[in-house]
């Protein structure tokens, strides 16, 4: 089962579990992922409601609010980064 999952400098993924989403965010950003420099996954509660800018807009103002149950729906992946 897919859950919404973040670390410390606030990475979003989906995924099946805190080793998949190291995957899911060495798979994305193409480097290895180092949990001294992002901490650890933590899962988030389905029920939790997050609001993610939406990544096609460069201004980061047009922004999406879902729950996280309805984040995994969308299947596994990279959500957002505090980076971009």
């Amino acid at each position: 089962m897919l859950h919404v999952y973040r670390n410390e400098v606030t990475d979003w993924v989906i995924a099946e579990s805190p080793e998949d989403a190291t995957k899911v965010w060495e798979e994305s950003c193409g480097d290895d992922y180092s949990e001294d420099d992002h901490g650890a996954w933590v899962v988030e509660p389905d029920d939790a409601v997050i609001t993610m800018a939406d990544d096609w807009d460069d201004t980061k103002t047009t922004k999406t609010t879902k729950t996280c149950a309805e984040w995994a729906a969308e299947g596994r992946g990279f959500l957002c980064s505090t980076e971009y």
